[in-house]
């Protein structure tokens, strides 16, 4: 955040007034306005009542209302009080070029003194002596915009960014429930509470079932099935050979369990136990994960999944502040979105289960602080279009 902006008002909604006293500028600003997505309040009847009270005859009390060359700093603070009363006003924006007859800083600092609950940015193009004259005499010293265009930018990025706020909610009503994100000494959480949390979030998690070596004989067991190990240390499965996928028979269960104790004792790896998950036939595999940027905060992932997602590089983030869009855009961006989408007349997956993990997933980085990163890989889609999350890892820190 800015110095001076820590406690900055973001806009409630789009319409925006510009102040300005001069033209060229004013319709740069103007411009950005529209090309950002914002638009042009429209004052109301009592407040162009009021302006032109203030305003010169010969100026503009529509939007953008126009001081001319001469307007003065109380003209400035005076009209942009009023601007920022209007109901129909959600932000302003003050555009201010200097003439000879109206020295910059002055306007500035009576603009600065300015209190609203509504955004208040002010756009400056002065002489070149008056960035010094500024940094060394403002009391206020708030922050400037050198270019009209850019105040449009910065209040549609937060405008942006309350949307993003506001359609991020908890997906279950409890909003007091506290998950339980204990780690190992890995930091990757156990197979429980991950159990829980895909409860709480509603992930798709494969059914699983968590067998000691002896009870592999003994449990009722529904064939095929894949066989994990589970341990310490034992995190990325696949590259430790750690998955045994469509086993038929209790015989062949025994035997590749008794293979992965041997194989794992030779790495220094103690398994502790077997995760037992029935086979499912793959149609897609997908990616759906999250992680804690240091600079822009929680993100997500989407993209194609399996153990070839570093070499297919199909994968597109963004924050977890989503909206609808940003969702729609993830699955777009991507080849294995087109391809869920249908292709070549199969049938499309269940897009609105995909889209509802992917903010599942969010929402799961926004709620917990002490989650680092996580990931759904793969996130299967099977050949009746079934989503299942047969991997989920999540790291605490």
């Amino acid at each position: 955040t800015a110095k001076g902006f820590e406690n900055f008002p973001l806009p409630k909604g789009k319409k925006i007034a510009v102040i300005t006293n001069a033209g060229g500028p004013a319709i740069l600003a103007v411009d950005s306005i529209e090309k950002n997505g914002l638009k042009l309040a429209e004052l109301s009847a009592e407040t162009k009542k009021k302006l032109r009270e203030i305003v010169h005859p010969e100026g503009s009390v529509n939007n953008p209302v126009d001081l001319l060359p001469g307007g003065t700093a109380e003209a400035y603070h005076d009209s942009i009080k009023l601007l920022l009363k209007d109901k129909n006003v959600d932000a302003v924006i003050s555009v201010f070029v200097e003439p000879i007859m109206v020295k910059a800083l002055p306007v500035i600092e009576l603009i600065n003194i300015i209190r609203s609950e509504k955004p208040l940015l002010q756009a400056v193009m002065p002489l070149p002596e008056f960035w010094d004259e500024y940094r060394k005499n403002s009391k206020y010293k708030y922050p400037l915009f050198r270019n009209p265009e850019d105040p449009a930018v910065v209040l549609s990025n937060m405008y942006t960014f309350i949307s993003r706020s506001n359609s991020n909610r908890r997906l279950s009503p409890d909003k007091n429930i506290k998950l339980n994100t204990r780690a190992s000494k890995s930091g990757f959480l156990d197979g429980m509470t991950i159990s829980d949390i895909s409860e709480y979030y509603k992930l798709p998690a494969v059914k699983s079932v968590y067998l000691k070596n002896d009870e592999l004989k003994s449990t009722n067991i529904n064939f095929p099935i894949v066989l994990k190990a589970s341990g310490e240390g034992i995190i990325h499965k696949t590259e430790l050979n750690a998955v045994r996928l469509n086993l038929g028979t209790r015989e062949e269960l025994i035997k590749e369990a008794d293979r992965m104790i041997k194989d794992f004792k030779n790495k220094n790896l103690n398994i502790e136990s077997f995760l037992i998950q029935p086979f499912i036939k793959v149609k897609h595999e997908l990616l759906v994960g999250g992680f804690r940027d240091n600079d822009f905060g929680p993100m997500v992932m989407f993209g194609s999944g399996g153990k070839y997602v570093e070499v297919y590089e199909d994968t597109t983030i963004r924050s977890a502040y989503l909206t609808e869009k940003d969702v729609d855009e993830m699955i777009d961006e991507t080849r294995m979105g087109k391809i869920v989408r249908g292709v070549r007349g199969e049938r499309a997956a269940d897009l609105q289960k995909i889209k509802s993990i992917i903010k599942a997933v969010a929402q799961m980085m926004l709620d917990n602080e002490s989650i680092t990163e996580c990931d759904l890989n793969p996130l299967i889609i099977d050949e009746d279009n079934k989503l299942f999350a047969v991997d989920i890892r999540i790291k605490a820190g």
